[in-house]
């Protein structure tokens, strides 16, 4: 985001304005987050400078596959089972008793 969020007041913090400074230095253009706009831009904008008419900041949340999900949790809670098995045979063959998986 550049910035630390609170409460009323979004603060800078020492990098984020050194990173604000080399963009605007090295006039560079970086995808979400600075765009080099031609007077022509400006002019078609009416000379507006609101930073979204030129960057875009959106950022697509990955889209979640439930299937795929539902099928590594169960593959994880069958590993999970297989592994609580093989414990607890371990402490049988140790003569430990152990409460844990009780």
């Amino acid at each position: 985001k550049g910035f630390d969020r609170t409460k009323l007041i979004n603060y800078l913090q020492k990098e984020d304005i050194s990173k604000i400074v080399s963009t605007y230095k090295f006039r560079e253009e970086i995808g979400g987050y600075s765009h080099r706009a031609s007077l022509d831009a400006i002019k078609r904008n009416d000379f507006n400078l609101n930073i979204p008419r030129y960057v875009d900041t959106y950022v697509e949340e990955k889209s979640i596959d439930a299937k795929k999900l539902v099928s590594k949790h169960k593959s994880i809670s069958e590993e999970i089972k297989k592994v609580t098995k093989e414990i607890e045979e371990t402490y049988k063959e140790l003569n430990i008793e152990n409460d844990l998986f009780r």
